[in-house]
């Protein structure tokens, strides 16, 4: 905003500095202006992708229906197979009957039985990929193309965190396609032309995903001189807009002493600081959050902490007979049975059952109750019983337990170390929706351990065994800056999740338009530059 003084006039001592401010603010005006410009509209696709993009249609896995009415042998069903040991030993529900799924590694496709006969099904996970894919997103059309994903890409970034997955493409006109990571029979990811689109743009304008590994430093050097000029036109605009108000009083009372009427300020100036004011806040939150972001991840590559279970070994292994367990279930059905393996070599098998869904309300066509009751911390799953593999008997144990033992073996050291255990229900800031599992126990502990890590958090997935995700204590503010000051979740308990898409979408549609609004200023005063 600029306030001309008619010939006589006195100009107040402060318009040195306004004069100062205002250079300072035209200075960045170009480059902070589009950048702002690019971060603001690409951020608003995430809010818009994430209430009305594509959806799974389904949060609830499928539940086994048909169970082994035998006592499975496993150890002589694996060692016909040729399996000694396995990192994941799982009854999962296929397509017609529940299936032994056994994982020997993490990056290999998952071998499945067929039972209670013990006979191999050969290339299975490809099946049960298909299977999943169509479960939750209850799609009939023929599938055009299924491959394995290894690492992640544009289409399926590591924001996903799981690998490996299925990638499962529909022969529809919007090839709608879904990630499917079969180790937990879970939906990883799921797009369609749409969302390709849109992720495609967010990608190129949000993280400047286009610059090449190579060019990494000098990408998170010129993203961070730009977020820095971001900050410096907002910290000079407030001081260009103190010092104006200053300015502003001296000449309606300069005017006033002339008698004549006071000089009316163009309505895009009065409409750029009127939005730039109301805007500060939620532009020092979205920037200053956005920087720490960028330089605390800078060169960071793809985090792959998910961890499974040290081997099981599988010589002479019995499950007991299945009668013995099989009235745990609930009328809702068994939707997970898995082996785990405790502290002193103890094999335990794992139950659980699908809590009855509550009903969607009258106008949830989405699915979006559902998929807030994950953030919200509802269980959908009942708690788990541990019976003794071999003789069907209860353990004496409980969760909190086997996720203690499951450290010491994942970690290598003892219980003594630990110095925090919680069990985590809900998605946020220090364990965020991308690790798709829930519930998972937090343990935490000091430097001062005898492998020598550094302090942090391990988040253990007593389902089956794995090690889900770390978390270093000096990651803990970025976390906490990011979720609460650009994503905005503190809002969640009071406004729910399509709450906050919608104030973070408003948020960043009106900083859009602040930023086209200061370089059409920009613009017009080079004109009037060109002009003179």
């Amino acid at each position: 905003m600029e306030t001309r003084l008619d010939a006589g006039q006195t100009a107040p001592k402060s318009i040195s500095p306004t004069r100062r401010y205002r250079g300072l603010h035209r200075a960045m005006a170009w480059a902070a202006g589009l950048a702002l410009a690019a971060w603001a509209i690409s951020g608003l696709l995430h809010p818009i992708l994430a209430q009305f993009g594509v959806q799974q249609k389904t949060m609830r896995p499928p539940a086994m229906s048909a169970l082994p009415s035998t006592e499975l042998r496993l150890g002589r069903v694996l060692a016909e197979a040729g399996i000694q040991e396995a990192q994941a030993v799982r009854l999962v529900a296929g397509p017609s009957a529940a299936l032994l799924q056994i994982t020997t590694s993490q990056d290999q496709e998952r071998r499945y039985f067929a039972l209670p006969s013990g006979r191999e099904l050969p290339g299975h996970d490809r099946q049960q990929a298909e299977f999943l894919a169509r479960h939750y997103l209850k799609a009939d059309a023929p599938v055009r193309e299924m491959r394995w994903v290894g690492d992640f890409n544009h289409e399926y970034p590591s924001v996903n965190r799981l690998l490996p997955v299925w990638r499962v493409e529909f022969d529809t006109e919007d090839r709608l396609t879904a990630f499917v990571y079969t180790e937990t029979n879970t939906l990883a990811s799921v797009t369609n032309n749409t969302k390709r689109t849109a992720q495609t743009i967010f990608q190129w304008l949000h993280t400047w995903s286009w610059v090449p590994q190579a060019g990494e430093w000098g990408r998170v050097v010129v993203m961070a001189a730009l977020l820095l000029a971001v900050l410096g036109m907002a910290y000079s605009g407030i001081r260009l807009w103190r010092g104006l108000a200053g300015l502003r009083k001296a000449v309606r009372q300069a005017a006033a002493a002339a008698g004549r009427a006071e000089p009316r300020v163009p309505l895009i100036r009065r409409l750029h600081k009127t939005v730039g004011l109301t805007l500060l806040i939620p532009l020092l939150a979205f920037t200053a959050s956005g920087l720490f972001h960028l330089l605390q991840n800078a060169n960071s590559p793809p985090e792959k902490n998910l961890r499974l279970q040290p081997a099981i070994p599988m010589q002479s292994l019995v499950v007991a007979e299945p009668r013995k367990w099989q009235g745990i279930a609930t009328a809702q059905g068994i939707t997970q049975a898995s082996l785990v393996q405790a502290q002193g070599g103890e094999v335990l098998l794992r139950l659980q059952s699908a809590l009855p869904a509550a009903p969607a309300g009258e106008h949830d066509h989405h699915g979006h109750a559902s998929r807030q009751a994950r953030f919200d911390g509802k269980p959908q799953q009942s708690a788990a019983t541990y019976l003794v593999a071999n003789t069907g008997k209860l353990w004496n144990g409980n969760d909190r337990e086997l996720a203690i033992q499951l450290a010491e073996r994942h970690l290598g050291f003892g219980r003594e170390h630990f110095n925090d255990i919680t069990l985590v229900t809900r998605f946020g800031p220090e364990y965020d929706f991308r690790n798709k599992r829930l519930p998972v126990w937090r343990i935490g502990f000091a430097e001062s351990n005898p492998a020598g890590l550094p302090a942090q958090w391990v988040f253990i997935d007593t389902a089956s065994g794995v090690l889900a995700d770390r978390l270093l204590a000096a990651d803990v503010p970025e976390r906490w800056s990011f979720s609460l000051l650009h994503k905005w979740n503190f809002l969640m308990p009071m406004i729910g999740r399509e709450g906050v898409n919608i104030a973070t979408g408003v948020a960043a549609a009106m900083i859009a338009g602040l930023a086209a609004v200061g370089l059409r200023l920009r613009s017009r005063r080079g004109q009037a530059r060109k002009l003179g």
